[in-house]
């Protein structure tokens, strides 16, 4: 269908090919002859952009390759009517050539490019990194020392046994970090205006409690039933003793907060019932008062922390994700100017898994979208979004899946479309999802939620299938167990039956187990392994976890701690016992032995050392284990630590950072959340225990816009009942959003499954006398509407239960590769092998440096006309006299804005031959390294990576020039464009050339290493583009 690529957002269900639709669109784009560096695709995980990128490059592959994939391909993108001929060749090298500078990324990575193009404008140290897990552990935990330090321990021992809803059970410093944790994304999303919301205007004085309890006192005089009586007074006396929390939660006063009218069968009064009406306002007027003290008092906690954890990670030049949207989220406050220094050259915009969309996000790239949507949709500029709220999974993370919803009122020109038929999953599957979604209000105990699961059933439209697949669906319940922990122990258990029956089958299947908790998929993997059974782990754990990897630890403790006894005792059971040369009566690390090893480690360095200790324990590791600990030496390779000789820094990461365990075992088990986007043969999903609703530590009331207007710290149902009504308002707007997150999760977890779908329910001795409020409740109510605990139960079967028979068998692979040694082909050196990073720009002007350079204020008219330059220069293959006007209308098409300026200085060059012959085709075939050139290729702004005299040198290349000769690289020349004012009769030239030469050296030394050619055949030149002047650069040989 020829048609205009207009602005488009797309509903799509699990299932319904929306990764195939974005393919679609960004192969329409390309096919309508917009360059790949024009569109922005974004998406939630590495991952999936990594499969949105390969997906488009197999289509546009086979469609070159076979006719009939061709036509397929064609019958599925939407181009202008023009374009009659397509060819999809042209768009796939279109990507190729230009594939280090794909837009197909995670929002995250684009705004840490953005953040890290306009570091000087926001202030930020130069060369700042993202925080890892142990660097983000280790700052956070001294901001919190310091806040506990120099905070008022009382007023935060108070605060602490509030927000733990009445118990600190651990150190202040645990419970503060955990409190901390879970209020952050609030606290960034706020202002103190949002926490200081009063729910009281005045306090009363305690002289209107006490008249309240007189009259209450006197009126028990008149009451002749004894039992009421009693009640009172007891009420009486927790009143008096300010006992307030214990008071309405007991007695008369409890019933009448209840709106009961009895207590112990007697009826109460109403004059009774009016006397206890001052008390309750009095009770009112305490807790708004304690809410909005303690809501204070958070902020102040969290304004605290977050001031001390900022100045650490600015002095450690370092940032979080979030930091670097919260910078892009700034972007627009910056002079129009410096925009052009971003990716000014977007015009088509793909977004990905919108619903999960945060505030901070959008921000960021809303005022993409303005630029995008100012005319209707076509190949000059387009959006296309793509999402579902059903699997909005991460509002614990700042998702905010009403962004989706709200996107057509902020782009009014955008089309709806959706996606209902699954291409995913059989019948069976999606008829169980159907009745489970349609049905989920029979749930008879969600009270004032009930309405919640009604409007999520009456919005859930009937999936169908639209391939016809063979399947089926079981609910089982697995042995009975009292304890919550022992079901689900029971559960994993069925769990691995239920595995090795379907490996049993020996076909070619794949099975997701899916749990909501890391530690319970390490139990699992474990539990499996002791069947025999391989399975991946993609939850992500930490090494530890392992016992090599827990023997490596304890070895690099005893560096650390040559004392400790315990470590050496687990040492003296194991493989390296061997490397000990201590006597069994020794208590500690003999000082020969400590020596030698850290002289060893100081020697290998981290990984190649790790690596000689696991030597000794190759023999007993199973294939996992092996695997696992190429991980950890990996890791302590790329390690980075202020001294190489302290291990404190490397245990501690090593405790802390999780590692996954991706790979094509046939089972695969991961938490609901790490399975998005995925899909298996199989779903076994045995913990349907979770509950629907959780209490709250924090409720949030939100404007139109989804930030926060008010927050306040939880209070029971008892307290609530006597606060305001916009306080239970934010109580219910609280609830209704996890329970919303729940219901995703479960439809998310579903979804995943293409043919079968097992679920494992939790069974108990005696059936409870009211229906659970679990996932287990809900599915069981919805698809019966009944509870059912019996042991071993079959509660739903529906389909084939040899769905699998029509599979290919399991075939034996065999890997031909030559094995590489143990060790990855590791080899010793004789220091640390942690290098130090530079970039060639980073070496101007050799070793020496101006002091008042440091003091400098960048110029930004220089600079904006020097990235001009760079900017027109990077879309010039070869230069042409005639083309000036072409080339800026280049710059005015990516919406570069440019002057008169930037036109006289390219109309100049058309006189300086000695520059623009440099630019020519005809330059290099004079060119002695390049004599015998069959074939000349332009890079723009190249990429380089190289290890240079022991440091690591990045960068990128304005322009370099490559020679080939029957295939092979045989010489290279890189072009560096300049615009410094080189003074009268460029008298400054020769010392601006000598401040360049090491920049350019480094340049030639990376590319002859890139390219496997002798530095002799990688020559290198300035161009003084201002100045009109060609300079060469002494070969660095």
């Amino acid at each position: 269908m020829k048609t205009p690529l207009e602005h488009l957002l797309i509903r799509a269900s699990a299932g319904t090919g929306k990764t195939f639709q974005l393919s679609n669109r960004y192969i329409s784009l390309l096919a309508s002859g917009v360059s790949p560096t024009n569109i922005l695709a974004t998406t939630f995980t590495r991952k999936a952009a990594g499969e949105i990128r390969d997906r488009i490059l197999e289509r546009l592959a086979d469609a070159i390759l076979d006719e009939k994939a061709s036509e397929d391909l064609l019958s599925h993108i939407l181009v202008p009517t023009a374009a009659e001929q397509l060819d999809f060749k042209t768009c796939f090298q279109a990507m190729v050539t230009d594939l280090n500078r794909l837009n197909i990324g995670t929002l995250d990575s684009f705004f840490s490019v953005w953040t890290t193009k306009l570091s000087l404008e926001f202030g930020l140290t130069p060369g700042w990194s993202i925080l890892n897990t142990t660097e983000y552990d280790n700052l956070m935990y001294t901001a919190i020392s310091d806040v506990v330090q120099y905070g008022k321990n009382a007023d935060l021992s108070r605060l602490l046994i509030l927000l733990n809803k009445g118990s600190v059970s651990r150190s202040i410093t645990s419970n503060i970090h955990d409190s901390i944790q879970n209020l952050r994304s609030l606290y960034q999303q706020s202002s103190e205006d949002v926490w200081n919301q009063r729910l009281a205007t005045g306090r009363l004085k305690p002289q209107y409690l006490d008249d309240a309890l007189n009259n209450l006192e006197a009126a028990v005089n008149n009451i002749d039933q004894p039992a009421l009586t009693k009640g009172v007074l007891a009420d009486l006396d927790m009143l008096r003793a300010q006992d307030f929390t214990a008071a309405i939660d007991k007695g008369v006063l409890k019933k009448i907060i209840e709106h009961a009218t009895t207590y112990n069968r007697v009826e109460i009064p109403d004059k009774l019932i009016s006397l206890y009406q001052p008390v309750l306002e009095y009770l009112g007027n305490h807790f708004s008062h304690e809410v909005h003290n303690q809501a204070l008092a958070t902020y102040d906690l969290l304004n605290r922390f977050t001031a001390t954890f900022n100045n650490l990670k600015r002095q450690a030049g370092r940032l979080e994700f979030s930091d670097a949207t919260d910078y892009a989220a700034r972007i627009s406050e910056l002079p129009g100017e410096l925009l052009i220094r971003l990716n000014s050259d977007i015009s088509h915009l793909l977004l990905d898994e919108f619903q999960d969309t945060s505030l901070a996000q959008w921000r960021a790239i809303s005022h993409l979208v303005t630029d995008v949507t100012t005319t209707a949709g076509s190949p000059v500029q387009s959006l296309f979004c793509v999402g579902d709220t059903k699997q909005a999974i991460y509002g614990w993370r700042g998702g905010r899946r009403e962004i989706f919803d709200t996107l057509t009122n902020y782009v009014p020109q955008i089309r709806s479309d959706e996606l209902k038929d699954s291409y995913r999953s059989s019948t069976f599957v999606l008829q169980f999802i159907n009745k489970v979604f349609q049905n989920l209000s029979n749930h008879p105990r969600l009270g004032e939620l009930t309405p919640v699961l009604k409007q999520w059933s009456d919005d859930f439209e009937e999936h169908s299938a639209a391939r016809n697949l063979d399947g089926y669906v079981l609910y089982k319940n697995s042995p009975s167990a009292s304890k919550l922990k022992d079901r689900l122990q029971n559960s994993l258990n069925e769990t691995v039956e239920l595995v090795k029956q379907l490996l049993a089958t020996d076909k070619n299947i794949s099975i997701g187990v899916l749990l909501r908790k890391n530690d319970d998929i390490g139990q699992l993997i474990q539990m499996l392994a002791s069947e025999g059974i391989i399975a991946s782990e993609e939850g992500g754990n930490t090494l530890t976890r392992f016992c090599p990897i827990q023997l490596i630890r304890n070895w690099l403790h005893l560096l650390e701690f040559p004392n400790d006894s315990l470590a050496l005792f687990q040492i003296r059971q194991s493989p390296l016992k061997d490397r000990l040369n201590t006597g069994d009566a020794d208590a500690c690390l003999s000082s020969p032995t400590f020596l030698y090893e850290r002289q060893r480690l100081l020697q290998l360095g981290a990984g190649d050392y790790i690596d000689e200790l696991s030597q000794l324990m190759r023999p007993y590791l199973t294939n996992s284990q092996q695997f696992r600990l190429q991980q950890l030496i990996r890791h302590a390779d790329s390690f980075d630590s202020d001294e190489p000789l302290r291990l404190t820094e490397l245990l501690q990461s090593m405790d802390s950072e999780r590692f996954t365990e991706e790979s094509s075992s046939i089972v695969r088990v991961m938490t609901i959340h790490a399975s998005k986007g995925l899909e298996f043969d199989a779903v076994v999903l045995p913990d349907l225990e979770p509950a629907l609703t959780r209490t709250p530590d924090i409720i949030v009331a939100r404007d139109d816009e989804q930030l926060p207007a008010s927050i306040f710290p939880y209070r029971n149902a008892k307290i609530q009942s006597i606060l305001p009504q916009h306080y239970r308002d934010a109580v219910l707007e609280t609830r209704t959003e996890k329970l919303q997150e729940v219901l995703c999760v479960l439809y998310v977890a579903m979804t995943r499954a293409a043919h079968a779908l097992y679920l494992i329910g939790p069974s108990q001795p005696k059936t409870p006398s009211d229906v659970p409020v679990t996932l287990a409740g809900l599915i069981q109510m919805a698809l019966n509407d009944s509870y059912n605990c019996e042991p071993e139960a079959i509660l739903y079967q529906e389909g084939n239960p040899c769905w699998y028979n029509d599979k290919d068998n399991t075939a034996e692979l065999t890997d031909n590769r030559p094995q590489l040694p143990d060790g990855l082909n590791r080899h010793v050196i004789n220091e640390n092998q942690l290098l130090p990073t530079a970039s060639p720009s980073s070496l101007e002007g050799g070793d020496h440096f101006h002091a008042s350079g440091l003091l400098q204020i960048p110029n930004h008219n220089a600079l904006n006309f020097g990235t001009l330059v760079h900017q027109v220069f990077e879309g010039i293959t070869w230069w042409n006299d005639t083309q000036i006007e072409q080339y800026l209308d280049h710059l005015t098409k990516r919406r570069i804005s440019w002057d008169e300026s930037l036109r006289s200085t390219l109309t100049n060059l058309c006189a300086h031959k000695d520059i623009t012959s440099v630019l020519s085709e005809e330059f290099y075939s004079k060119l002695d390294s390049f004599a015998g050139s069959e074939h000349l290729v332009v890079k723009m702004e190249l990429p380089v990576t190289s290890i240079v005299e022991g440091q690591l040198i990045r960068g990128f290349a304005d322009r370099l020039v490559i020679g080939l000769k029957g295939g092979q690289i045989v010489a290279a020349d890189i072009v560096d464009f300049k615009t410094d004012d080189l003074g009268p009769d460029n008298s400054l030239l020769k010392e601006r050339v000598q401040h360049y030469q090491p920049q350019l050296a480094a340049y030639q030394a990376t590319i002859a290493q890139m390219f496997k050619i002798d530095v002799s055949q990688v020559s290198a030149r300035l161009l003084f583009i201002t100045a009109g002047v060609h300079a060469v650069l002494e070969n660095v040989s």
